[in-house]
């Protein structure tokens, strides 16, 4: 740790690393990646090789040229909300979707979450999400809320 000190690189926690995670918009296998979803819901449709050929290319192949039915989508807002994933989305008092992670971004101040929204509703801005029989109002917005631009993460 020591070689570090100069750098300002300390010692740190797995909620510290999450908190990170959510803030940068990277997504984390098991919740916010699934068999459940696939890569152009999520974002990811570029990480797909269109010229190989892998179980699964002729379904994602498919799912290329119809499109999608939903998409991730993140969420924020100011301050600290209990948020820990698996939370309701609701717009209108009406259940459209849940939570797939969820924390607090230190850096930036937010209570951040993702999850997935059908495309009716993924254009919206203004939701709800409930955490322990309370709404929090938050807004749809960007998926990288701290350093978009990776300036700080290239030097």
């Amino acid at each position: 740790w020591q070689a570090g000190e100069p750098f300002g690189i300390t010692n740190v926690g797995y909620r510290a690393i999450e908190s990170l995670r959510l803030e940068k918009g990277y997504l984390y296998w098991s919740s916010d990646i699934t068999p459940d979803y696939n890569p152009y819901e999520a974002g990811l449709g570029f990480c797909v090789d269109k010229n190989k050929d892998f179980i699964g290319s002729k379904a994602l192949a498919k799912i290329r040229q119809e499109g999608v039915s939903r998409k991730l989508v993140s969420f924020n807002c100011n301050g600290f909300a209990p948020f820990l994933g698996g939370e309701a989305i609701l717009l209108n008092g009406e259940v459209v979707g849940l939570t797939t992670s969820s924390g607090y971004g230190h850096a930036t101040g937010k209570s951040i979450c993702f999850g997935y929204l059908s495309l009716d509703h993924a254009a919206e801005t203004d939701f709800e999400i409930e955490a322990f029989g309370k709404a929090y109002a938050v807004k749809r917005g960007p998926r990288t809320l701290y350093d978009a631009k990776m300036a700080r993460l290239k030097g």
